[in-house]
């Protein structure tokens, strides 16, 4: 019930046109309803009461599911089995890869098996959102020297220090810009 009540009451945002039930229920641990501390079954029942109380708001939000993570798992599919997709209207799906060079990451194999989940259980209507996804690139740490030139606020990477070698989104957006500065290009484009 207070599934229910509670998209009740965050439906009367009009400026969400649609709302994800959870995030990643299937990620081990990650969460209180994640695959290590409830069960596909025990998910699906609340985001249902959840989905009932979007769809019997003014505003009737589209619903999604839980954003699962990664590659297609059997947490998944037992939600699937659990009639999930006569509540939820988007399947919702994360990917993420590393580059291994190719303009085809390993992750975008992942794809299929989420399509195919939503052709074997879904609707006709059912959407399919990739509401998460990135490739990580390898991209160099330079010396401190090399960000002198940016005079942003935030946080800089100080010399070779092992802690700074894998530089957060911010700290990426400078290294990139201080790159450029300097006319050299980190990222190598798709089409050499």
């Amino acid at each position: 019930m207070a599934a229910y009540k509670y998209a009740l009451a965050a439906a009367n945002y009009p400026q969400a046109d649609a709302w994800e039930i959870w995030n990643e229920a299937d990620a081990p641990g990650s969460n209180a309803f994640s695959s290590g501390n409830e069960s596909a079954d025990q998910h699906t029942a609340m985001m249902k009461a959840a989905a009932i109380g979007f769809h019997d708001s003014p505003g009737k939000p589209l619903i999604s599911d839980a954003g699962t993570a990664g590659q297609r798992k059997p947490y998944t599919d037992l939600m699937a089995r659990n009639d999930v997709f006569s509540y939820a209207d988007i399947h919702a799906f994360h990917l993420y890869a590393t580059d291994d060079g190719s303009e085809v990451p390993n992750a975008w194999g992942g794809i299929p098996p989420h399509l195919d989940l939503v052709n074997t259980y879904g609707r006709a209507t059912t959407k399919r959102w990739i509401t998460e996804g990135g490739v990580k690139f390898q991209v160099p740490t330079p010396q401190a020297d090399d960000l002198e030139t940016t005079a942003r606020p935030g946080p800089r990477l100080r010399g070779r220090d092992p802690h700074h070698t894998q530089p957060g989104r911010g700290q990426t957006v400078r290294l990139l810009a201080a790159a450029a500065e300097r006319g050299q290009h980190l990222l190598r484009p798709a089409h050499p």
